[in-house]
């Protein structure tokens, strides 16, 4: 049955986008993968969090939301950029048959990124002796650090495999086999009677973080290319350093404009503000399944059409994924802003009745960051992750004033309030550095430019 699923939408793309080797038919055919991926995963990742909520409350909640945060952000420091660098860069020696590069590239991604996991890992250990965060369990924060190499060793596996040309399967280990063995966990202490407390959560989420981390070196494995003999490389890390460095900058700055509402939340407000956000957060970057599929597919894309210098595809693939993802954003924001509060009670719990006001600003921001929100994607994948790191920066300093500002007066409305206006400007701003420096507008409301046979 599945077989002949896969023939018919083969025939599909075929018939309607032309040879199934075609760029429309390839890009097609990334999307409906992606989003094939994301329609299991987002349920799966709801049910964590609706188990969660339930299961921690609102205080629970809000330690387990902040020390995840924490974690995602130096995991930032440990992955070192690499996920992104080698989407582009695998997928541009790829399309070289330059294989031999593909494996020293690899190979000297991983070890840097295990070392500085562990690293990162120590530091944390050595820093909990003396210090911490006030409200936040020291045994919270230990679980949380060990984590780290699980998570960017995972991202950094997935990143070689979706330059490798296979952009479903680099999804696998972090979009289905982590939040569903983290699903079982949790359903089995559900229906133990265990008290589940942010200690065991995180427990629960590395042991589902281990599994996905295996799968992912099995699945690279057996995806990359065979090179004659075994013959070692030269792995030039300092080098690798040098390249990734741009995209650790980006990767840390969109990583901090994303942690930056929740972490100061944890510094400005109490435990149970931070869970009250934590559930506004999760129902609104719902939102946003469409764009992170297409983001998935069409990145591998840019990458290689920029090595080809095939600018009018690059500026069509994302005109069309701006207005597609603006499309599909609209109406699905307008009804979630019209039945926010009923929503919430109903499947959080009526404590969580109060994070309807800042989910309803979360979802007016995703509306209008679908019209601009693959500037950031562009950047890198078009070679100039550096450009994209002083705009990011920039919006992470105007977040981090604007949740000053406004979280002692407005609490978790100023938090999302402050989120919501730096993810559009941090990507407007990237659509209109992009069309200053190549004469090409790649927002929703670009116009195409025409070859010299259309002219």
């Amino acid at each position: 049955m599945l077989c002949f699923g896969q023939r018919m939408v083969a025939k599909f793309i075929q018939l309607f986008m032309g040879p199934s080797e075609g760029l429309r038919a390839k890009l097609l055919r990334g999307v409906i993968g992606g989003i094939g991926i994301k329609a299991v995963y987002l349920p799966i990742q709801f049910a964590v969090g609706v188990l969660l909520a339930r299961m921690l409350g609102p205080e629970g909640l809000g330690v387990y939301a902040f020390v995840i945060a924490l974690v995602h952000l130096l995991v930032v420091v440990a992955q070192f950029g690499f996920p992104a660098f080698l989407v582009r860069s695998v997928a541009v020696s790829r399309a070289k048959n330059a294989f031999a590069e593909i494996k020293r590239m690899l190979v000297g991604a991983g070890q840097i990124v295990l070392l500085l996991s562990l690293t990162l890992l120590g530091i944390g250990l050595i820093w909990l002796m003396g210090y911490g965060f006030k409200g936040i369990p020291h045994s919270a924060l230990m679980a949380g650090f060990f984590l780290i190499p699980l998570l960017a060793l995972t991202a950094t596996t997935c990143g070689a495999i979706r330059g490798l040309g296979h952009v479903i399967v680099g999804q696998l280990s972090e979009e289905i086999i982590r939040p569903v063995t983290f699903l079982l966990v949790l359903l089995a202490f559900w229906s133990s009677g265990i008290v589940l407390s942010p200690e065991r959560a995180l427990l629960a989420y590395g042991f589902a973080a281990f599994l996905g981390l295996a799968l992912a070196v099995t699945l690279l494995f057996y995806r990359l290319p065979k090179l004659e003999g075994n013959t070692l490389v030269d792995t030039q890390r300092s080098q690798l350093l040098r390249q990734s460095l741009p995209f650790l900058l980006l990767a840390g700055a969109q990583v901090m404009n994303y942690q930056t509402d929740v972490l100061m939340l944890g510094l400005l407000a109490t435990q149970e503000q931070i869970g009250l956000y934590r559930v506004s957060l999760q129902v609104a970057e719902g939102l946003g399944v469409v764009l992170y599929a297409a983001s998935l597919a069409i990145a591998p894309q840019l990458a290689r059409l920029h090595a080809q210098g095939d600018w009018l595809n690059i500026q069509r693939i994302l005109v069309y994924s701006h207005r597609g993802g603006a499309l599909a954003v609209l109406p699905l924001a307008l009804v979630l802003i019209l039945f926010s509060g009923p929503l919430i009670a109903f499947v959080f719990g009526e404590v969580f009745r109060p994070a309807q006001g800042a989910l309803n600003i979360l979802a007016l921001g995703k509306i209008a960051y679908a019209t601009v929100g693959f500037s950031g994607l562009a950047l890198s994948m078009l070679g100039r992750p550096g450009a994209a790191t002083i705009i990011m920066l920039v919006t992470v300093g105007m977040n981090v004033v604007l949740n000053f500002v406004l979280i002692p007066r407005y609490g978790i409305e100023g938090a999302a309030l402050a989120t919501a206006v730096s993810q559009f400007v941090v990507n407007a701003g990237g659509i209109l550095y992009l069309w200053h420096q190549l004469d090409y507008d790649f927002s929703a409301l670009g116009r195409r430019k025409k070859t010299i046979e259309e002219i």
